[in-house]
Parts: structure tokens; sequence; C-alpha cells
């Protein structure tokens, strides 16, 4: 028997880009990150079982829900109505109730959304460990994922800079966790390159791999060119800031996909883009 959180979660899993239960367990860790168990998760789907709150949080947080977004007060309310019922929560929660959902989110946002929906591809958390092996395998990914061509070793390792030996290793690697495919012999392709990349939400990976992600880039960046910043320094209620303009600067990242090619030319580059905001004092 369905409920208002299982049809919710249902429609907003689909939604997101996992267009099964399966997939959308397995591709975000399955029970070593999530905390439960497929069965489990099937029978939340299924309306036979309600998550506990702070499993909820890893549900949104699996589902790469935007704060505040509409996707994400629709599965909060909905689990919050399941809970306690439609009539107590229309008593207790009627501010709730006739709330607007996701409006503060910038119309924008759904536009960029809607445009590459269909361009997203789910990174799983074996496949994001296996990337960050070492540092001659996250540049070949990095390289492989950016073109639709096919690519052998010695291309790989001119480049990136990488020794022969090391970019066929790095290439096996990354074979043996079908991120690309082996088309002949010593040459691969992968078979989502160009497509904006959906990696395992940071607050669900390990922080090992996450400071191993940090030093790839930061190495990365050191070594490339500055082409253009801009920085400033604002004085703002944290929660109201954080909660208003951080969908902002998310909407700004992935309209960035918009520009993306998957052939070189005359002029083409890797280009890093980072968002960020820093806490700099009470004040």
């Amino acid at each position: 028997m369905s409920t208002a959180f299982s049809e919710t979660l249902c429609r907003i899993r689909a939604a997101e880009g996992f267009p099964t239960a399966y997939r959308f367990f397995h591709d975000n860790g399955g029970t070593q990150v999530l905390g439960f168990t497929y069965r489990q998760y099937l029978r939340m789907e299924q309306g036979k079982n309600l998550p506990e709150c702070q499993k909820l949080c890893k549900l949104v947080l699996a589902l790469r829900l935007v704060p505040k977004s509409a996707p994400a007060n629709d599965l909060s309310i909905a689990w919050l109505l399941t809970l306690i019922g439609e009539d107590a929560y229309q008593r207790l929660f009627p501010f709730i109730a006739t709330a607007p959902s996701g409006g503060s989110l910038p119309p924008m946002y759904k536009a960029v959304e809607k445009a590459l929906s269909g361009e997203k591809h789910f990174i799983t958390h074996a496949q994001f460990k296996s990337i960050l092996t070492d540092k001659d395998t996250y540049l070949c990914f990095l390289a492989i994922s950016s073109d639709t061509g096919t690519w052998s070793a010695d291309q790989i390792a001119e480049s990136m800079r990488l020794a022969p030996a090391a970019a066929e290793k790095a290439l096996r690697t990354l074979a043996g966790v079908r991120l690309i495919k082996k088309v002949k012999a010593k040459t691969y392709k992968c078979p989502f390159a160009a497509k904006m990349l959906e990696y395992p939400q940071f607050d669900m990976v390990d922080q090992a791999l996450r400071a191993k992600l940090a030093q790839y880039e930061r190495e990365l960046v050191d070594s490339g060119l500055d082409k253009w910043s801009r920085s400033g320094i604002i004085r703002a209620d944290a929660p109201t800031f954080f909660n208003s303009y951080s969908p902002l600067m998310m909407l700004n990242l992935s309209a960035a996909q918009t520009y993306n090619i998957s052939k070189k030319t005359a002029n083409s580059a890797l280009f890093y883009i980072e968002g960020r905001i820093i806490k700099l004092r009470d004040f």
C-alpha cells in the first residue's frame, strides 16, 4: 500500500535521474554508505517502511537535492505527513501545509535543470574510489571522460603529460570498474563522455577520499593558468545567506555544462570552475 512518502520518494527518485530503485541504491554505495539494506529501501518505496529521521537525511543527500528546493521540501513534508497522519498534520502544522513549495529558488534553476536533465551520468562510490586510485588515474579519467573519441595509452600519456606505462595502468583501472570500455587492443572509449557527471555527495564520502580529491584538484589548479576571477567580502545573516545564495551558485556551476564540448578544437582546453563561500569570522 503506497503512502504520501513512498509516492513522493518514487517520483523524486525518477526525476533526479535514477530510473529504478536498484540503480538508486547501488549507485549510492549500497548498505555500506546508506546504512540500510536494499530490501529495506524497497519497502520504503512500497510504503511498508518509513525511514527514521537520520536515514531520511541520507536519502536527501543521495538524491542530490538542493536545500530548500521543491523536491527537498516535498519529501520532508511527505515524510512528516506519513509519520503523524493527515488529520494531525493539518491541525498541528498548518503553516507547513500552506507554505509554497521551493519558492526560494530562482526561476532559472528549473530551466537549467530541465535543459541538463538528459545529460547526467551518476558515478558510483566504487567508481569514485577507483578514479582516485592515484593522480595518474584521476588525470586519465578527466581526459577520457571529456572526449567522445577513442584513446590509446600513448595518446592519453602525451595529452596529460604522463608516462605511457602509468597511463596504461590507469586505463586498466578505469576499465575494471566499467568507467571506460576497451574497443580494441590498448584503445579505450568512455561511454558517457562529455555528460554532466554526478559524483557521490561529499557528506557521504570517506574523509580520506575527500582529502585525496582536494589534493589532486589543488595540484592541478596550481599548475594551470588563472584566466578570470572575482571575489568580495560581505556581511550577512549566515543561515539566510547560505540557504538563499548557494542554490544560485549551484545554478551557475551547472550552467557551465552548456558550454561543454566533446571534441578537440583549435582553442579547446580543460577549465576548473569553482564556487566557494568562506566564513571569515563571526561579526
